[in-house]
């Protein structure tokens, strides 16, 4: 009989190499990791507990005859405990398995791919969203130019005084700390603050971009005087923020206007063409005094 019993269970010991399973346990049993787990462990750790309270049960199906030891060492040698052991863990990933292809089958299931491309797509209307409200914020820094009598008179005299054409606002800006500083020796005009940048032809634009490039303008001050001295228009990024400036002599002009360009003071800049100038020419009028 116990010749029997170890000859029906060596076919059994057969069958179980044969079938896939054992060559997936195989294949686990290979490439354990340091901490002794087997991979079924390591992908289906929830099933370690399960597993524990029931691995007597299954040794026992397997076993037979708990009384023959003989029989017992010949079964753990030749890997069934093991084999029962990786038997369940694979039977929990498979059903792991086919239950996240069910959900992705009914569309509750969404692939890493998928989440991937709507996180990007997600990411870029964001940044088209803080785009537009970054244009959006540079249109409401265009103020309303304010138009009264001293903007009137001033372009009054430029055409019958000056003999000047195309008259353009430029900017509206107020007169800060940093433009009546003699330190700094220049008046600033944000690019996102300009009324337009038409006053300025495409070749005098494409100029001023190159390096340590300037234009000499002249400068007609707020009592319509013209400043004797020649200013230089340049391009500069201060702060990180484009500006067309004027300079050199800027100190002197704001000398001769101290009554006038005051700090706080709200100021607009227009700029003018002559027959017999290359080169643009502007205006500040003081349209409102500060306080």
């Amino acid at each position: 009989m116990a010749a029997e019993r170890v000859k029906t269970k060596s076919r059994r010991m057969r069958d179980l190499a044969a079938s896939p399973s054992a060559a997936f346990t195989a294949s686990t049993s290979q490439a354990k990791p340091q901490d002794s787990r087997t991979i079924s462990e390591l992908c289906y750790p929830h099933a370690s507990a399960v597993y524990e309270n029931n691995h007597n049960n299954t040794l026992a199906d397997v076993d037979e005859d708990e009384d023959d030891d003989n029989d017992k060492y010949y079964m753990q040698e030749r890997g069934v405990v093991n084999y029962a052991k990786e038997q369940f863990y694979f039977q929990k990933i498979q059903e792991l398995v086919n239950r996240k292809f069910e959900l992705f089958t009914r569309g509750e299931l969404v692939l890493d791919d998928e989440t991937d491309e709507e996180e990007d797509d997600t990411e870029n209307k964001q940044r088209n969203k803080a785009s537009s409200s970054k244009a959006v914020n540079k249109l409401k820094k265009k103020i309303k130019p304010i138009s009264n009598d001293i903007t009137k008179r001033l372009k009054e005299h430029i055409t019958h005084e000056q003999n000047g054409t195309n008259i353009m606002l430029v900017i509206q800006k107020k007169l800060f700390k940093s433009d009546l500083a003699a330190n700094q020796n220049r008046l600033t005009m944000p690019y996102n603050q300009l009324q337009t940048i038409d006053f300025l032809t495409e070749q005098e634009r494409e100029y001023l971009l190159t390096a340590e490039s300037n234009i000499d303008v002249s400068l007609l001050g707020p009592t319509l005087q013209m400043f004797t001295k020649k200013m230089k228009l340049v391009r500069w990024a201060i702060n990180s923020t484009q500006s067309y400036i004027l300079r050199t002599g800027w100190n002197n002009f704001v000398q001769e206007n101290k009554n006038d360009l005051k700090q706080e003071a709200i100021i607009q800049v227009w700029s003018y063409r002559k027959v017999d100038h290359n080169n643009p020419c502007f205006a500040i009028a003081v349209v409102k005094r500060a306080d």
